[in-house]
């Protein structure tokens, strides 16, 4: 099954009506329409390939004729061998503002409004695909006048989807061996793996709250495999803390290079 990721969930009202493109992973063609007078994306099409077929969804937004669509983009995909591997952009708590899409080949936009609101603040949103064309299709929310909210589906993961540039470990041979990254005081803000064989990030945030100081986090599990699992608490918009289990240590695990202290089990959090 398709999991389904909300690109653009949380501070949306989502009062609109519901669409969505579920399963429709393959894509030629992409269709912006936007306005110089508009705060957002007015409307997005797609042409799909479903079996071998191509196939053009219905319009997503407002509609053709719209007064304020005096701008219309075409993305063309290098189909089949372009995919999607990011897809970012802005969104105010009544819609979207911009968009980008990011394949293996090109970057294609930002696409929509480059207005600024007075009184109303955007927000900032990247979805990283990865190279696994895990894509599954799109689904969202619109209104009569613009697109309201996007989201993405994600195929199920499936060993002819793994490929050496996704952060995929080469199990069973690779395993973490540290974790560090950065936090605020209400939030994980960046995040690092460190295993035997790589170091994969840091991932999310660069942003830096003018308010708030952020503070480092550091963690050495050596090369004894002895990570025992993750742990944390998280609220509706992001992840608040993270921690690790330490496995209990036996003599198997012990090598002539370890010079730390072992425990009998120890969780870590930060």
């Amino acid at each position: 099954m398709n999991k389904q990721i909300d690109m653009i969930k949380y501070g949306v009202k989502k009062e609109g009506t519901v669409w969505d493109e579920k399963g429709k992973s393959e894509i030629a063609k992409i269709f912006i329409y936007s306005g110089a007078e508009s705060y957002f994306v007015n409307s997005l099409q797609f042409l799909f390939v479903v079996d071998g077929q191509f196939v053009l969804s219905r319009l997503h937004g407002a509609d053709y004729n719209y007064s304020w669509n005096t701008n219309f983009s075409t993305i063309v995909l290098d189909y089949p061998s372009e995919f999607l591997t990011r897809i970012q952009g802005t969104y105010y708590s009544n819609g979207l503002r911009s968009i980008k899409f990011v394949t293996n080949k090109g970057v294609y936009g930002p696409y929509g409004s480059d207005k600024i609101h007075p009184k109303v603040q955007f927000e900032e949103f990247i979805v990283h695909l990865g190279d696994d064309r895990s894509f599954g299709g799109f689904h969202g929310t619109k209104r009569k006048t613009h697109i309201e909210s996007i989201g993405i589906y994600m195929k199920p993961v499936t060993s002819s989807m793994i490929t050496n540039s996704s952060v995929v470990l080469d199990y069973p041979s690779e395993f973490l061996t540290g974790i560090q990254g950065t936090f605020y005081r209400t939030g994980l803000r960046s995040i690092k793996f460190v295993t035997n064989k790589n170091v994969y990030g840091p991932y999310d945030s660069d942003k830096i709250n003018p308010k708030f100081q952020y503070k480092e986090f550091n963690v050495h599990l050596g090369d004894d495999r002895s990570f025992g699992g993750f742990h944390g608490t998280k609220s509706e918009s992001h992840i608040e803390s993270i921690g690790i289990y330490m496995k209990p240590v036996t003599s198997s695990m012990i090598t002539n290079s370890s010079d730390k202290v072992q425990k009998s089990k120890k969780k870590t959090r930060y």
